[in-house]
């Protein structure tokens, strides 16, 4: 079937162009080599051309959603091609609303995989929709879900984290939300690494600690100052280049 589908998809631009094929029949040719080899990367990248170009109308949303759940499928364990052809492949979908949900269920596929630095990725762009959408705090809940799911992460959630405060600072409530977000944050960071004191983990208590400062809260100040002494007492030395 893989070399079958690579000899079909090396016919594909001279047949679309020979026998002038309307964005439908291109779309039904590439739908039956992703059947035939869902793997085959040319085709998922010719179905994110047609996308890209603005040639695919909403009357072809149905096959669009069905391309787009067998790519998750298809690409699920290693994740990294998805990322490639996602913004174009959507790009088919006028309904905003729609794309957000299309991004869940690729950060979801993100997070089954266990891979950070494409859910941020994902995450990351998602926000920048909601807010084009004016929605902040949709953008901010969803980044803080992502984080959440990779506080364990050091190289990734801090950088959510930084467009989460960005997001959240100007709002109304925003600030109020951060509170909140905070302490549950901090609990899930690893304290140690390699039987060390976690870098990270400092980096980020120490960066509570002035939050909560700037916000009046000597309470939560202390309790978490506290906390710091207590795991430093405990453990070794930071790491001190890996950021986890």
């Amino acid at each position: 079937a893989k070399r079958q589908a690579t000899m079909v998809m090396a016919a594909y631009s001279e047949l679309s162009e020979v026998e002038q094929l309307s964005v439908r029949e291109q779309l039904h040719y590439l739908s039956r080599v992703t059947k035939l080899c869902p793997g085959n990367t040319e085709v998922w990248l010719a179905m994110a051309k047609l996308c890209r170009d603005g040639k695919v109308e909403q009357a072809s949303a149905k096959v669009m959603r069905r391309a787009l759940g067998q790519l998750f499928d298809t690409f699920r364990n290693v994740p990294d091609f998805t990322w490639t052809v996602f913004d174009d492949l959507v790009q088919y979908e006028p309904e905003a609303r729609r794309r957000l949900e299309l991004y869940d269920q690729l950060i979801g596929v993100y997070v089954d995989a266990e891979r950070p630095d494409l859910a941020s990725l994902a995450r990351l762009r998602q926000a920048d929709l909601y807010l084009e959408l004016d929605r902040p705090i949709d953008a901010a809940k969803a980044l803080g879900r992502t984080i959440m799911a990779f506080a364990a992460d050091g190289r990734y959630a801090p950088k959510m984290l930084k467009k989460m405060v960005a997001i959240c600072v100007p709002l109304e409530g925003g600030s109020q939300y951060l509170d909140d977000f905070w302490p549950g944050y901090l609990s899930a960071i690893p304290e140690r690494r390699n039987n060390a004191l976690s870098k990270y983990f400092v980096r980020m208590h120490e960066q509570a600690i002035d939050w909560y400062q700037h916000r009046n809260h000597p309470d939560a100040v202390r309790q978490i100052e506290l906390r710091l002494d207590q795991v430093k007492q405990t453990s070794g030395p930071s790491i001190g280049a890996n950021p986890r």
